[in-house]
């Protein structure tokens, strides 16, 4: 389902202080200038899913609609490996040692896995 979120807080942030006014708990409510916020349409049931984890040869994706970039960064932070990773398809870890990974993926965030 895709929503706006920035619409709907503003919505209920409005629907919020109306209810305190009418209350009396609010005197004074300020205006808030959205002209310069996004709207960008957000769809929430995409959720990137990162298996098998934790994993000890490769490592798939779920819930991406585009091959994306991605980095693997260890746990100092360091870049220890970069590629393209697409929906479903397996991206070898194997060369990794044992320990946490943290996979940035383009416009998408950050998945964490385990590598055994």
């Amino acid at each position: 389902m895709k929503t706006k979120l920035l619409t709907i807080k503003y919505l209920v942030m409005l629907l919020f202080f109306a209810v305190m006014q009418v209350q009396g708990q609010v005197t004074n409510i300020s205006t808030i200038d959205t002209s310069t916020l996004s709207d960008k349409d957000v769809d929430l049931k995409t959720e990137i899913k990162i298996y098998p984890n934790p994993t000890n040869s490769y490592i798939s994706l779920s819930g991406l609609s585009a091959a994306k970039n991605y980095t693997i960064y260890n746990v100092l932070g360091k870049k220890v490996a970069q590629g393209i990773v697409t929906n479903n398809n397996k991206t070898n870890v194997k060369f990794l040692g044992k320990g946490l990974y943290l996979l940035k993926i383009e416009n998408r965030g950050i998945v964490k896995f385990i590598k055994e």
